[in-house]
C-alpha cells in the first residue's frame, strides 16, 4: 500500500503531465504510420489504446520499483 500511495502522490504533485506526454508519444510512435501522421496523432488530445497500455505498464513498473525500494531499502541485493 505504501508504494501505491507514494505513486498516487507522485502523479498528483506533477499533475500527470509526464503521463500525458508518455501516452501521446506511445500513441504516435506505436501507430506505425508516416512521420506526419504520427505527429498529428501526438497532437490529438484524445488518448488511444496504445497510450493507455503504455501508461498502465509505466505505472505498474513504478509501483513495483517503489515497493521493492520500500521493502528492502535499496535497489538491489548485494552479495
Amino acid at each position: 500500500p505504501a508504494a501505491v500511495i507514494t505513486l498516487i502522490l507522485w502523479v498528483w504533485l506533477t499533475g500527470g503531465l509526464h503521463l500525458d506526454g508518455w501516452m501521446d508519444c506511445a500513441d504516435g510512435l506505436l501507430s506505425y504510420r508516416t512521420r506526419e501522421r504520427m505527429l498529428e496523432i501526438m497532437k490529438d488530445s484524445r488518448v488511444g489504446a496504445m497510450g493507455v497500455l503504455a501508461c498502465m505498464l509505466l505505472l505498474l513498473l513504478k509501483a513495483s520499483l517503489l515497493a521493492a525500494f520500500l521493502e528492502g531499502g535499496s535497489w538491489r541485493e548485494l552479495p
